[in-house]
């Protein structure tokens, strides 16, 4: 079969190019969205709490008298909830294309902190966990597309 008659099968069987990239689609969504998760629990959820005020001075305190220090309550600044991690989600757009998108009313102030013209952070709180995702994902999208397309070749030849 030349690639002519290959490219016209394509034209015929347009639901056949359709369902594997579908299919691709699919696999790269779930999986960016894992490696996705993976990061932020690195980065971000990884690093402890900072203290408050109080909590300095208690685990100062703690230390002085060479006891433990676990921090309890009002020691931390904040409440870890893990609200970010799981509003981690994929929007499947068209068979063609998806989008790895955060409901969480602050992801994108926080994933873009620290960055130029942004504000500024910690940098040890710095996480631009989706740049880094869709950096890692390019060159496998090339090479899934390039073997979606074999499938595609290999339905349309039978």
């Amino acid at each position: 079969m030349t690639a002519q008659e290959m490219a016209a099968n394509m034209l015929q069987f347009p639901h056949i190019v359709e369902e594997e990239f579908r299919k691709t689609i699919q696999g790269v969504a779930t999986a960016a969205v894992a490696r996705s998760k993976q990061l932020m629990t690195e980065q971000i959820y990884a690093i402890p709490e900072d203290l408050s005020a109080s909590g300095k001075k208690r685990q100062a305190r703690l230390k002085s008298q060479g006891r433990r220090f676990v921090a309890v309550g009002k020691d931390k600044k904040w409440r870890r909830t893990g609200h970010l991690r799981r509003s981690e989600k994929f929007e499947i757009r068209s068979p063609y294309e998806v989008a790895i998108v955060n409901t969480a009313a602050y992801a994108e102030p926080r994933h873009e902190a620290g960055k130029p013209g942004r504000r500024s952070i910690n940098p040890l709180r710095e996480s631009h966990w989706q740049d880094q995702m869709a950096e890692e994902f390019a060159s496998t999208l090339l090479d899934l597309t390039e073997v979606t397309m074999r499938k595609i070749l290999e339905r349309i030849a039978r």
